[in-house]
Order: structure tokens, then sequence, then C-alpha cells
């Protein structure tokens, strides 16, 4: 379990080629048209067809829905685009590039991506638009696709969960999504909300609702155990902050016991949360683990460094894991560099496994262009093995070579597997345009579509 944790294991990311690109291919007969030609095909010949969520119907006229930015080209939504991503410092994996589909989802910003059990996908994501105060008062809608994420239509919006929600699905097919909010009379905030209807309606009951109405951030997700029940954590955003984990024995319709939880080692007075917007994943042998996101101003550096950042966006990941469901957690390792975190963990159809990562902002040895990055790793009875210098799959370049407020890696999105085996993950990326804070928010989210080289025999 110690061979994978360096205490520098960033490398350097790089911008993969660009090749063709189509504009509204038709997914069903695979015909690559050009956007006219497209437009007049399905307006003439399909009763109802969904392209990115706008349904076009014989007899009208209007054009694909497109969103035009100010001196940049308008983009369609539901467009295709043919490309290439790299593989960095490959050592493993036996290739340098694969092709991949992206997919124009609009203007949002902390996607996120689930797959329920039927195979159908479910994204969602913060919309930028129309206000500034995007996170309370904007629209966040959910999106479904029944085809492996190269078509999308709107779902529904979400009402629940306005406060960077997040997707994840259990066995039964229930929806969780964690999310904070709405508030309750007594001054706290339902965090997790639960649909049986693939994200139509939510129900958010009372028994995950904190006890104040101050900041307490909840796991990225609740981790679904061996035994059928499903774990949680949540902790202050304060200086020595109080650390809970809450369980559910019923898919989350109620949450009946919650304990404290501490943490061994960790900085004297840390300043910020602990286990609020860590992942929780389970070995083979039960042991938990969960990545911590931790760090912020040089509250907790790697070894014999400093911090280079000035802000949460240098923040980065430890490891810890627990045998007693979360009572006490012990020190694992690191696991990356500097600026590296949103993480989740695949099982992948082969038995490999994916660890899905966001680049934030590049911190040596990183450069730019940041965004979302993955590796393949290997399970072990007790653990996991991930090398984050080597054969690093880079998912998303397109962000401009700025620093926040100008631009930043907008995804916490993670990556599904369909049933055919190919990998489908969402990232957002952009700022605030010119690095003007007045302004909207702006960033753009695609979908890709990819699929891993075969394993390597003996």
């Amino acid at each position: 379990m110690t061979a994978w944790f360096k205490k520098r294991s960033g490398t350097v990311a790089g911008t993969a080629p660009r090749v063709l690109r189509t504009t509204v291919p038709d997914p069903f007969l695979n015909l690559q048209l050009d956007a006219a030609a497209c437009h007049s095909f399905l307006r003439k010949l399909l009763a109802v067809f969904v392209v990115g969520g706008i349904q076009l119907s014989i007899g009208v006229a209007a054009e694909p829905a497109t969103e035009e930015k100010e001196g940049q080209k308008a983009r369609v939504l539901g467009e295709i685009e043919k490309d290439f991503i790299q593989i960095r410092n490959p050592q493993r994996l036996g290739v340098t590039r694969i092709p991949v589909e992206r997919i124009f989802l609009g203007n949002h910003y902390k996607p996120n991506i689930a797959r329920l059990p039927n195979n159908e996908l479910r994204i969602i994501g913060l919309a930028c638009e129309p206000h500034h105060d995007f996170y309370a008062k904007n629209e966040h809608p959910i999106f479904r696709s029944a085809d492996g994420g190269r078509t999308w239509s709107k779902l529904a919006a979400c009402e629940v969960g306005r406060w960077e929600p997040l997707l994840w699905t259990l066995k039964d097919g229930t929806l969780i999504n964690t999310g904070g909010g709405p508030w309750t009379r007594d001054g706290g905030v339902h965090h997790i909300h639960w649909s049986e209807d693939g994200g139509r309606t939510w129900t958010s009951p009372r028994t995950a609702v904190t006890p104040t109405s101050d900041t307490w951030p909840l796991t990225r997700n609740v981790l679904e155990m061996a035994d059928g029940s499903l774990l949680a954590g949540i902790s202050e955003h304060v200086v020595n902050s109080k650390n809970f984990m809450w369980r559910s024995f019923d898919s989350g319709r109620t949450w009946s016991e919650k304990y404290p939880s501490h943490f061994e080692d960790l900085p004297e007075n840390y300043p910020y949360m602990v286990i609020g917007e860590a992942y929780l994943w389970q070995a083979r042998s039960g042991k938990i683990y969960t990545i911590l996101r931790v760090g912020m101003f040089n509250s907790w550096p790697i070894e014999g460094t400093t911090d280079p950042g000035t802000n949460d966006h240098s923040m980065r990941m430890v490891v810890y894991s627990t045998t007693d469901i979360g009572h006490t957690w012990q020190q694992v390792g690191d696991l990356g560099g500097y600026g590296e975190y949103f993480p989740s963990i695949l099982r992948l159809h082969d038995g490999r496994l994916l660890l899905t990562f966001t680049m934030r902002e590049p911190f040596e040895p990183n450069v730019f262009p940041h965004g979302l990055r993955a590796v393949v790793g290997q399970e072990t009875e007790d653990g996991f093995e991930f090398d984050l210098r080597h054969d690093r799959i880079v998912l998303d370049t397109k962000g401009p070579h700025g620093r926040n407020p100008v631009s930043w890696s907008g995804s916490i999105g993670g990556t599904v597997q369909v049933d055919d085996g190919t990998l489908v993950s969402v990232y957002a990326y952009g700022g605030y345009p010119d690095g003007n804070t007045s302004k909207n928010i702006d960033f753009d989210t695609e979908v890709i579509r990819w699929r891993l080289p075969e394993p390597e025999k003996g």
C-alpha cells in the first residue's frame, strides 16, 4: 500500500492535436453532414429527434439552438467533435493518444455524471446564466442520455441540492444527490436527497439535516458498502473542525446512525474542513478509504515543500483509511501534487481501476493547460495502486492558459462506463471573462466518450 504514494507525483500535461470537426451529425445513421444539410434532413424526415436537449419536429423551421459568446463562433448544443486525447509519459498503456468524441452541453459549472442500472446516464451542473449569483438563483438542469452519452435531452430542473449538486447511483437504482439545500426552519440544511424515478422528482429526508446554519460540507459521494448500508461524512468548515459519519440502512431514505469521526496526524490547529468534500471507497477486504481535499495557504504542505498557491486551487489529495467504519482514521499518504483533487474511482469491466481527478490549476511540476485527468490503476485485496506520474490521460485541455479569476478547471465530473465498454466523462472549462469577477462566471461543459487500450497480457 505504500509504493504508489509519492511526495511529488505530478507530471507535465500537454495539448492534443486538433482534427476534423463535424457539426450536428446524425448519431443513429452515422452520417457526417454539415450544419445546413443536417438541419434540413432532420426537419424533413424525423417526427421528433433530440439533439442536446433540443426537440426538432417536422415542419418546425427553427435552426438548431446555439450559444454565442462575444468575439467567438456560436456553438451548437449537442454538436459532436471528433478529436484525440494525449497520454502523457506513457509507460504501460502502450499508446500516446486515443480517439474521442466530445459533445457540447452548454454553459454550466462543476458538472458531474452518473450511470443508472438501465445504462441511462445523468449529468447535473450549475447553470452560469442568467444570474451572477448562479448558486442560488439559476436553474440547474439534469440532462439525460439513453445512447451512451452521444445525445442528451433536458430531463428536469433540480430544485434540491443547489449547492454543488452531485449525483450517485445505488445498486437498486436510487439516485442520490449530495448537494446542500434547501434550508430548514431551524436553520439547518438538507444535505442528502434521493430519487426513485431517475432524477425527475426528489425527496429530502429530515434525518439528513445539519444541526445549524453553519457551513458543513459533506463528502463528495455516498459510499454503498458491501453489506448494503450507506456511509457519508460531514465536517465543519472551521479551525479544529468536528467530523461525523452518517449511516443509512434503507437506501438513503433515513440516516439513523451518526457518530463522531477522529482523524489522526492532522496538522496542529488545521483551519478547514477535513472529511468535507472527500471521496469514500471500500476495498475488497472491507477496509474503507477516503481521499481528502486538504491544504490552502500552506496549512498542510507536502513534506519538504511550501504550498505555492494563494487560494483553494492549490489544494491537494491525502489518503486515509479506517477499519472501524470511520470512527477513527489513519493517514496512508499523499496522492498527487498541488492543485490536483476532486477524485473518483471507477471499477472497470476488465478489472482495472480508473482514477479521474481535476488539475484545477498547474503547479510545479505540472504546466498549462489545466483540466480533467485520469490514470489507470490496480485493485489489491486491501486497497488500490495508482501512479500519477505516468500514463496520464489528458481528457481536457481547452481552458485558457490563465489562473483564477481568468481561468481554472471547473470539473468535478468523474467517469462512468456503459454496457459496451465506452467510458463517458464530463468536464467544464472557463473562468470570469477578462478576469472581471463582476461579470457572470462563464464555463462551457462538454461530455467526452472514449475507450482505453486493452490491458497488458502476462
